[in-house]
């Protein structure tokens, strides 16, 4: 049985990322993670609007606090982190259906890039770029796409963009769709990846990246169809609103 730290050295180079504390916190909550993946997964839709609203509250207060040491200024972050919380909180409630198209297209973004890396990278080996700190993110976006194969530099901007496109315009389109497909992915995703840091994995993501094989995409379509017809019975159905009485006076006499 594999130790933490091994797994760390010796797991997908993206985890190198991570510190042995911060890895270790991870996986002893790996089980409550499964579980909030499983909740998305089967029930998310149900929740859409509340889950958004605080996401947005959560990520404006988190903002907040930190925006005046990024301005270099000598606000009170108590004020920033609660109007950044109100804000973003308030946006998040009023138009949580554009914000699950925003998630669905980065979501299937992603999966798209990991569906182009499974289908063209003919077994190459590939490794995660050095990080360095402070962190320059265009840098490291730079040293990332300069680091994937060859054949994926064609490819995958195209899959990437299309992705993004076609899963945003059916957010435009038919947003209850989108958003069980939204929570569906969203769900697995987070298994996926809770069950790749646990202690002994259950999910060798450096062996699927690298197998070649189809299986792993014909299993996460399933799950993701799976989801979406849990969602679909277990989220609220529309009311049907009753047609008005006919007037009193249209009414027909007995025979």
């Amino acid at each position: 049985m594999r130790s933490k730290r091994q797994f760390v050295t010796q797991g997908a180079p993206i985890f190198h990322l991570l510190s042995s504390a911060t890895l270790s916190g991870l996986a002893g909550g790996g089980g409550a993670i499964i579980l909030i993946g499983i909740a998305l997964w089967l029930a998310g839709s149900r929740f859409s609007q509340g889950l958004v609203t605080l996401a947005a509250v959560a990520t404006g207060a988190a903002t907040g606090k930190q925006f005046p040491a990024w301005i270099h200024s000598t606000i009170d972050p108590i004020g920033t982190c609660f109007g950044g919380a109100f804000v973003l909180g308030l946006l998040g409630y009023l138009y949580h259906r554009m914000w699950v198209g925003v998630g669905l297209g980065l979501l299937a973004a992603t999966w798209a890039a990991i569906v182009t890396w499974l289908l063209t990278q003919h077994n190459q080996p590939w490794s995660f770029p050095t990080i360095s700190f402070p962190l320059d993110l265009a840098a490291l976006a730079k040293s990332l796409w300069a680091t994937l194969p060859a054949d994926l530099h064609k490819t995958m901007p195209w899959a990437v963009g299309g992705s993004a496109l076609a899963t945003m315009t059916l957010a435009a389109i038919c947003p209850r769709i989108a958003s069980r497909l939204f929570y569906s992915m969203l769900g697995i995703s987070i298994i996926a990846l809770a069950g790749a840091l646990l202690p002994s994995p259950t999910i060798n993501v450096t062996h699927l990246l690298t197998s070649g094989s189809i299986f792993p995409l014909a299993a996460a379509a399933i799950l993701v169809w799976l989801g979406m017809m849990a969602q679909w019975w277990i989220a609220p159905k529309r009311l049907a609103i009753p047609s008005d009485p006919p007037p009193a006076g249209n009414a027909q006499p007995n025979s």
